[in-house]
């Protein structure tokens, strides 16, 4: 029988990891760790069972090499990073998640990105590259139809004041009104989703962010959640990669920055039941689950 392509993904994913956990510091003293418990148990069961009887299976050069490499194997299997890793926090009580897998296959409210343009077209001469979440919410959530995207972005966006407005001669495609970096919306329906500009969209279409805007972003995002959420659970992707032009962090950092973000803000008020990073399987191999954990459990 023919291994389906789902299955030899999984299993070359599982390679992947395991050959991570080997590239990194925290991934070999993880092992090295977890191997040396494995060592101390088996050695000590050995021990025990010797001194009651005699066991020559157990004795001699042979049975310690199998020690050290059951228990080597050991190390490095249980160090492999999970496609999941996760702390609930006490006081206030709220959980943090880092997962892989599909953003819109979460039945959660949703936290999409947008620049301060809060432009939707999409298209390789568009504004928006159709590869990008943002095209993606569009396709998935709203069956490709810009239109009623923007009716609701118009609608929630009323109340909010306008920063600029360029001049179609400067900026010939998509929209001219600039809001402030921060402003947050809701639109969707019964499954809220916040649209934050984090980023601006220049006149040449390129979309450009920085660390004081993500911040910044990330505050008042965090502040309209504990308003209208409901502390109901809310999924994000890492936001500030790819396309935001926002190169001066690494993939793993932003999940660290967003993470960071999230529980300083929730250290004063309670913003989500649970905040759910999801990671594209295509950028995977960009995050150590093990060290995200590790991180998670320091804070």
């Amino acid at each position: 029988m023919s291994t389906s392509l789902p299955d030899r993904a999984r299993r070359s994913n599982r390679a992947w990891r395991l050959a991570a956990t080997l590239r990194t510091r925290h991934g070999l003293q993880l092992a090295l760790v977890n191997a040396s418990v494995a060592f101390a148990a088996a050695s000590g069961l050995v021990q025990l069972i010797l001194t009651v009887t005699s066991v020559e299976v157990l004795q001699g050069w042979e049975a310690l090499v199998v020690l050290f490499g059951a228990s080597a194997l050991w190390g490095v299997v249980k160090s492999i990073p999970k496609e999941s890793v996760s702390r609930e926090f006490r006081n206030p009580p709220f959980k943090v998640t880092v997962k892989t897998g599909d953003l819109f296959a979460e039945q959660t409210q949703l936290v999409i990105g947008f620049t301060d343009t809060f432009d939707t077209a999409v298209g390789n001469r568009e504004p928006i590259f159709e590869q990008s979440v943002q095209a993606q919410f569009a396709a998935r959530l709203y069956a490709g139809d810009i239109s009623l995207l923007d009716d609701e972005l118009n609608v929630a966006l009323q109340d909010k004041s306008i920063e600029s407005i360029e001049s179609p001669v400067v900026k010939p495609k998509g929209k001219l009104g600039r809001y402030p970096i921060g402003t947050t919306v809701v639109i969707g329906g019964e499954r809220s989703c916040y649209c934050v500009a984090y980023s601006k969209m220049g006149n040449d279409l390129v979309a450009r962010s920085s660390i004081d805007f993500l911040w910044s972003g990330l505050h008042q995002l965090w502040g309209e959640i504990s308003i209208k959420g409901h502390r109901m659970p809310v999924a994000m992707p890492v936001v500030g990669s790819g396309l935001a032009k926002l190169d001066n962090v690494d993939y793993q950092g932003l999940v660290k920055f967003v993470i960071t973000s999230f529980v300083s803000h929730s250290r004063d008020a309670v913003v989500a039941g649970e905040l759910i990073i999801v990671v594209h399987p295509q950028d995977s191999e960009k995050v150590d689950m093990n060290e995200v954990q590790a991180f998670l459990n320091s804070l």
